[in-house]
């Protein structure tokens, strides 16, 4: 029989693998392609809808976190069933990942820099019993500004 209770993991899960270390596209991490878009844009925050695999129109989605997302939305479904639950009982779940560009301190070597990040998941089952996580940290890009996006892509974003 599937289970409400473990929606708590899956919205652990969601958050994890989006920020995970294993979360690698093209020539960064898919957090430090956010942070770099956010520094190029001024813009602050994705919504991404698990069910539509629709995202919040956004500077902040080049095309490696594009992908990224894509494939969260791919493998979602699969997720809550390997959890033991099922999809019969979600009515709604999102991702939201925010970026405060304005704020940046230097990591470690002063070569890098790095900003505050957010990352949060929710669920909502079919009784409306909310399931959330989230998860406060800082992140820095691993190439220089502008790097690893296409030209496209940064004239979109006003560089």
């Amino acid at each position: 029989m599937p289970s409400h209770k473990v929606l708590k993991s899956v919205v652990n899960s969601l958050v994890g693998s989006f920020v995970g270390l294993l979360n690698y596209w093209h020539d960064d991490y898919v957090m430090g392609h956010v942070v770099q878009a956010a520094w190029i844009t001024g813009a602050t925050d994705i919504d991404f809808d698990l069910l539509t695999g629709q995202a919040q129109p956004s500077a902040l989605l080049v095309s490696s976190v594009a992908e990224s997302l894509a494939l969260l939305h791919q493998r979602f479904a699969g997720l809550v069933e390997r959890s033991g639950s099922s999809m019969t009982l979600v009515s709604d779940a999102r991702l939201r990942v925010s970026v405060d560009p304005s704020t940046k301190r230097p990591y470690r070597d002063p070569v890098f820099t790095e900003s505050p990040f957010c990352c949060s998941a929710t669920i909502v089952d079919d009784r409306g019993k909310v399931y959330e996580y989230e998860l406060r940290d800082w992140w820095f890009p691993e190439h220089p500004i502008g790097e690893g996006f296409t030209a496209a892509e940064l004239a979109a974003c006003g560089a």
